[in-house]
């Protein structure tokens, strides 16, 4: 996503649904000295991490924004950006319509979105084995991840919001290695089902030991080279 945002000589580049901007951080270190870099999220507790994660420097601003309703006005930006966010937001289309809005003509959509489920093996591992906490169900958070992985449905909704030039890329990495018990507590306390599990009383701490040791059956102490799979995706505005 750097490397692409490098390329289209963009001076003035937003960023929506940035959490808690750790994706910011690696596009801000790619970035031309001098460009105007907008954070911005719709919770005040991310965004209040994504600015320690990046410092104060006079070319970032963070604002408060919901990528569904932006407070920018049309043609603003020369490009947008969103790292694994759209998932997240509660009306796709209007996130997708908002973006467009904002860009300037010319300029270019950057976004990604990880694949479907099966084709990220330590998600689907872990999940499926924390449904034993939720009687043989899944947890409710595991689709919100994978739920824009249709090639078919970004490509629609994308021109039905008056995007062009639009390009999908199957992007397969591997993971970074880590501990099974750091995998574990990434998930359990870095999501939302950790308050799948308050909500039905277990405590996430023996559920990051229960679930350390069964990932670690699986992979090994130590996760690496573990498969995971994302969809990149480049439109423009004409």
């Amino acid at each position: 996503m750097a490397a692409r945002l490098g390329n289209t000589a963009s001076k003035n580049i937003l960023e929506t649904a940035a959490g808690t901007g750790s994706g910011s951080l690696i596009l801000q270190q790619g970035l031309e000295p001098g460009t105007r870099f907008t954070v911005s999220d719709i919770s005040n507790d991310m965004l209040a991490m994504a600015r320690e994660k990046l410092g104060k420097t006079a070319d970032i601003q963070f604002d408060l924004a919901d990528a569904c309703a932006l407070p920018y006005d049309d043609d603003h930006f020369d490009s947008v950006v969103s790292l694994f966010g759209l998932m997240y937001c509660e009306d796709k289309p209007a996130a997708l319509r908002e973006a467009q809005r904002v860009l300037k003509p010319g300029g270019k959509f950057l976004f990604c979105v990880w694949d479907r489920l099966e084709k990220n093996i330590l998600s689907y591992n872990f999940y499926h084995k924390a449904a034993r906490y939720f009687d043989g169900e899944l947890p409710r958070f595991h689709k919100l991840p994978h739920n824009c992985a249709s090639l078919d449905f970004l490509k629609t909704e994308l021109e039905l919001a008056n995007f062009e030039a639009i390009n999908i890329t199957v992007v397969k990495k591997l993971a970074a290695e880590c501990s099974a018990r750091d995998a574990a507590s990434s998930f359990i306390t870095g999501t939302p089902f950790f308050y799948e599990l308050q909500e039905k009383g277990i405590d996430h701490n023996k559920v990051i030991r229960e679930m350390a040791e069964d990932l670690k059956e699986i992979f090994g102490e130590n996760l690496k080279g573990l498969p995971r799979q994302a969809l990149f995706v480049e439109a423009s505005k004409y």
